[in-house]
Formats: structure tokens, C-alpha cells, sequence
């Protein structure tokens, strides 16, 4: 349904920032993401891509990607602030796939800097 989106974003997550890509270098270790996520889901559309990216320039790290109806169990286990189940839900795990971390929906300072526009319409933030 949403396949030209996709492609676009795709296309602007071409590099991820040098700052970024030297930051996540610099970790120590074997790195693995697990991410539930939909293809009709805005804040998938809008992470996965850059996630992508991020994580083909590391050499050390694995991306794996489930939909929701796999990653059920997780996303019961890790919700949003306010309680829902949703996706993307992004697992950072060590190399012994130990939880270092998560992201639910969207990283804290975008839910934040979303609330904060509200007036702004869901259609101008994908463009």
C-alpha cells in the first residue's frame, strides 16, 4: 500500500550522519537490533530506512526486522508511555542478546517535539 513512501524515505536515508555513524563505531562490541513493524505504520515508515542505513555502516551489527503478528509477545512487553502495544518497537541487544534498550513508537525527544506541534498536520511531517 504504502511502497512509494517507503522508496522515498529509503531514498533520503541514503547516508546516515557521519556524527551518528562515528557515535554507534565507537560502542564496543557486537551490536543486533530487533524491530517489530508494520508496513502501513507511519513511525515504521518513517525510522526503519534511517535504522537501515545506520546499521549497514556498521560492520559488526545485525538488523532483523518481524511484523507485529511475530513480535506480539514483545510488544505487549514493551508499550508506549501511555500503555499501547505498537510499532515499531526497536530492541538494542549486546552480543550475548542482552536488552541494552528500546525505542517504542518513536524515540522520546520526536514524541515530545510531536506534542509540543500539534497543530501541524500528520501530512506535512511526511513530506
Amino acid at each position: 500500500r504504502r511502497v512509494e513512501e517507503w522508496q522515498r524515505v529509503d531514498r533520503l536515508a541514503l547516508a546516515a550522519d557521519a556524527v551518528l555513524v562515528d557515535a554507534a563505531r565507537a560502542q564496543q562490541g557486537r551490536w543486533r537490533v530487533l524491530a517489530v513493524v508494520e508496513d502501513n505504520c507511519g513511525d515504521s515508515l518513517n525510522t526503519v530506512p534511517w535504522l537501515a542505513r545506520l546499521m549497514e555502516q556498521m560492520p559488526d551489527a545485525q538488523l532483523r526486522l518481524i511484523r507485529s503478528a511475530a513480535g506480539r509477545g514483545l510488544m505487549d512487553a514493551f508499550r508506549t508511555y501511555d500503555g499501547r502495544a505498537a510499532t515499531p518497537t526497536i530492541l538494542l541487544l549486546d552480543g550475548d542478546f542482552r536488552l541494552v534498550g528500546c525505542i517504542i513508537e518513536r524515540p522520546e525527544f520526536l514524541r515530545r517535539w510531536g506534542a509540543s506541534h500539534r497543530d501541524v498536520s500528520s501530512d506535512s511531517l511526511h513530506t
